[in-house]
């Protein structure tokens, strides 16, 4: 896929098959806290690197409710491992575990294989 060989998931599985462990109002209030970052009450938000930044970066989002716990969380836009890391941490990973949707290919794939995808089409490193 794209040049890089990966195992896709099939969902529904016990693993991936939860809620995460953050409500949709805790989610919201940790990425509000953070520089640069714009969320509105519908679920939407939007992050962007600072012009000082070596790496210039933008994540747009949309977290979607379940009820005690958020769903799921849609990404799009560019950003640094780091700054992914940090998004995925605050839906408790790596304890809990995520899966990618590519959405143009049809195909889900776990934290790894997403990356070196992602890594495979992005100047950022």
């Amino acid at each position: 896929m794209r040049g890089v060989e990966v195992e896709s998931v099939q969902l529904p599985t016990p693993e991936y098959a939860t809620l995460f462990p953050i409500t949709f109002e805790g989610l919201f209030a940790e990425i509000a806290s953070w520089p640069r970052f714009f969320c509105e009450p519908d679920g939407s938000f939007v992050g962007v690197s600072g012009s000082d930044e070596p790496i210039h970066w933008q994540v747009d989002g949309q977290v979607f409710d379940g009820g005690p716990g958020v769903l799921y969380v849609e990404l799009r836009g560019t950003c640094t491992p780091a700054l992914l890391d940090r998004l995925l941490a605050a839906l408790g990973w790596p304890a809990t575990p995520v899966v990618f949707q590519l959405i143009l290919e049809g195909v889900l794939l776990r934290d790894d294989d997403f990356r070196r995808v992602a890594s495979a089409l992005s100047p950022i490193d």
